[in-house]
Formats: C-alpha cells, structure tokens, sequence
C-alpha cells in the first residue's frame, strides 16, 4: 500500500474519532466551538502518531526533533482544517439546501483539506527524515 493510500486510511480513522467525539460531546449539549476543538485535538493526536510510524515511516528522533515534529505537524492540520472548514461553509452557500444532510458538504470539505495534509505532511515528513540522517 503506498503512502496516500496509508494517509487517508490513516484520515478516515481520524475523521471517525473526529466525528465520534464531536457528536458525543453535542448529544451532552457541549458548545460546539468547544466540543470541536477537543475532537480536532484527539484526532489530530491520533493521525500524528499513526502517520509518523506507518504513513512516512520516520526514523528514530530526538525528544526535541519528535515535539518540534508534532508541533509542525499540528499547525498542518490546522491549515487543513481551515481549508475544509472554508469549503464546506462554501459549499452550504452555494447549496443551502445541504444544510438538512451535512455530511455532503463535510466530506467533499474533507477532500480539499485531505490535499492540503498530504502535501505539507509528506513534505514535513520527508525534510525530517533528510535531516535526521544528514544531520
């Protein structure tokens, strides 16, 4: 399986946790701003850890390279949200009508970030990796 096959494995396990949490913490009338930030973080944590040991398959680092890593590696994600989060705010305006199924807009959100993740997370990844064995 090659490593886009494995990221977005890998993302659709974090879309699940991200989903999960989200709609758990709703059903126990969370605020929403709340409640997404928690699921993004749990799930974000979760992708971080899978995509660094199956997705790139980095080598061993240093305590400091490895929070340097996933410091990066959340600021990605967060990019990545935004840009699903933009795309699905525009798909409801454009398709206000999607409103009552938002699970349309929410994956074809999730494909434009997905884009925005691999891109920078292989680059993030692949940099890491060059300096970890060139020092």
């Amino acid at each position: 399986m090659g490593e886009f096959a494995r990221f977005v494995l890998v993302g659709g396990t974090g879309f699940l946790i991200d989903g999960g949490i989200l709609s758990l913490l709703l059903e126990r009338d969370w605020d929403a701003g709340t409640a997404r930030a928690i699921s993004f973080s749990v799930a974000v944590a979760w992708t971080y850890v899978l995509n660094r040991s199956l997705t790139f398959k980095a080598g061993r680092a240093s305590a400091r390279v490895e929070q340097g890593t996933a410091a990066a590696y959340f600021i990605i994600q967060g990019l990545g949200a935004l840009t699903n989060f933009g795309v699905f705010l525009a798909a409801l305006a454009l398709r206000p009508d999607w409103r009552t199924f938002p699970w349309l807009p929410l994956a074809i959100g999730a494909v434009f970030g997905l884009a925005v993740n691999f891109t920078l997370a292989k680059l993030l990844f692949q940099w890491r990796k060059q300096r970890e064995i060139h020092g």
